[in-house]
């Protein structure tokens, strides 16, 4: 994960880039927020948002009911931002830690939350082994590795190179999430806004994009984002 990139986009934006309220960000996250906050019910649980950023996406567990919410990021500007701005929301708490070194809690998490977290990771498989023991549910959203222009975004765009953006397919994180005792139980495509795109293209897309995720096969190539929910076995 590129620390120094995301750390800068706290000392220019207050928070992550994703989080700065573009048009089409807003729209992109909207979007997210609602396929993960559909997958399960968050009233009365003890949630674990993995690689939180700045607390943004965090907080809205909290306002949908659940009992305590952690949120760790290896970033430690991201943190520090992220503990100042909910300061005063008891039930939410940011901690700085690695995933590659988390300990395991005595008690599983009722959900772990993985958003845009896994195409980060130097070691996808690691780091997937590891969540896998964290918590009894998991919840993930990850780039559509199926979609060809996202692809070419990945390897054109400065701040997709500079934050070392990549994409997996859908196959290989079910298959790896397998491998760790899980069990898949819901997924979606989802999404037709880029992050950072023109105002004027981002709502012509989001006219199209209820009807995009509606159909076959071009729903699995035109949808930016990838959404499932893991259960863990033996947890």
């Amino acid at each position: 994960m590129s620390e120094t990139a995301f750390t800068s986009d706290v000392a220019k934006h207050g928070g992550y880039a994703y989080t700065a309220g573009t048009l089409s960000g807003d729209m992109s996250n909207a979007r997210i927020s609602k396929s993960i906050l559909g997958m399960d019910s968050f009233v009365g649980k003890k949630i674990l948002d993995i690689g939180c950023g700045d607390g943004a996406y965090s907080y809205e567990f909290v306002q949908h009911g659940a009992a305590f919410v952690l949120g760790v990021d290896p970033v430690a500007k991201a943190i520090e931002s992220a503990a100042e701005k909910y300061k005063n929301i008891s039930n939410l708490r940011f901690e700085c830690a690695d995933i590659y070194k988390m300990e395991l809690p005595s008690q599983p998490y009722d959900i772990a939350v993985l958003r845009g977290v896994l195409h980060h990771l130097p070691d996808l498989e690691k780091g997937i082994e590891i969540a896998c023991k964290l918590a009894k549910k998991i919840l993930v959203m990850e780039p559509n590795g199926y979609n060809p222009v996202l692809k070419i975004i990945e390897k054109t765009s400065k701040y997709h190179i500079e934050h070392r953006e990549q994409s997996f397919t859908p196959k290989r994180l079910r298959q790896l999430f397998e491998k760790n005792n899980g069990k898949i139980i819901f997924d979606e495509f989802v999404g037709l806004v880029p992050f950072f795109c023109p105002d004027y293209l981002a709502k012509i897309l989001k006219f199209f994009e209820p009807t995009t995720e509606l159909l076959p096969l071009i729903k699995h190539i035109s949808c930016g984002q990838y959404m499932f929910a893991v259960e863990i076995k033996n947890v």
